[in-house]
């Protein structure tokens, strides 16, 4: 396990950043995210190369498709880049016949720009996910592997501990709620059978 990297997130948002492995893994890193933020049928189109439709990705989320676009260049890119590539990109929405765009970037982004992107889209449903919230959300236990497989961070005996006990603390919640539905069942079942018995 390696301790050498820089603390507070740092490690993460630079290698991010300094993004050196294409647009394959940026679209493969980027469906992750979006599975981990809740989106369902992740679904990537041309992560390989090829015609994509003007999108990178489809999914669903609160019963709305949602078109994704990628952007991670190396290196930090001036506002007029990053807006220019999110204005085309977001074309992709309206020529899919979606409700909702998903723009995902490695570049920070303030949230002035942010609100500039929104209101320059044709679509109200608009997410970004930009250089310091894709940190956070690899900053979580549950991302760790991703985070590792992607970006190379390997954890720390801390992390490891975190991610052990979200694991546990998840599998043991799961079975309680199995548990409740299960017992709910056969109360179900058995006032069942006694009103039928009754008859």
């Amino acid at each position: 396990m390696s301790t050498r990297r820089r603390p507070q997130g740092d490690e993460t948002r630079s290698r991010l950043l300094d993004w050196t492995d294409g647009q394959k893994a940026s679209e493969r890193l980027s469906g992750h995210i979006l599975a981990a933020e809740g989106f369902d049928s992740v679904d990537p189109s041309q992560p390989l190369g090829g015609p994509d439709g003007l999108k990178d990705l489809t999914c669903w989320k609160d019963g709305i498709k949602w078109v994704v676009a990628v952007y991670f260049p190396n290196g930090h890119k001036p506002f007029t880049s990053i807006k220019s590539k999110f204005s085309n990109d977001v074309k992709g929405a309206i020529a899919n016949n979606t409700d909702g765009f998903v723009f995902i970037t490695n570049q920070h982004l303030t949230v002035r720009q942010r609100e500039t992107l929104r209101e320059n889209a044709p679509t109200r449903n608009v997410e970004i996910y930009h250089l310091e919230r894709i940190a956070h959300i690899l900053d979580t236990p549950v991302n760790y592997g991703v985070r590792q497989d992607f970006l190379g961070i390997e954890m720390t005996k801390e992390e490891l501990l975190a991610s052990f006990v979200y694991v546990t603390t998840t599998m043991t919640d799961e079975w309680r709620k199995f548990r409740g539905e299960l017992m709910e069942d056969v109360r179900r079942q058995i006032q069942e059978a006694w009103s039928q018995h009754q008859d």
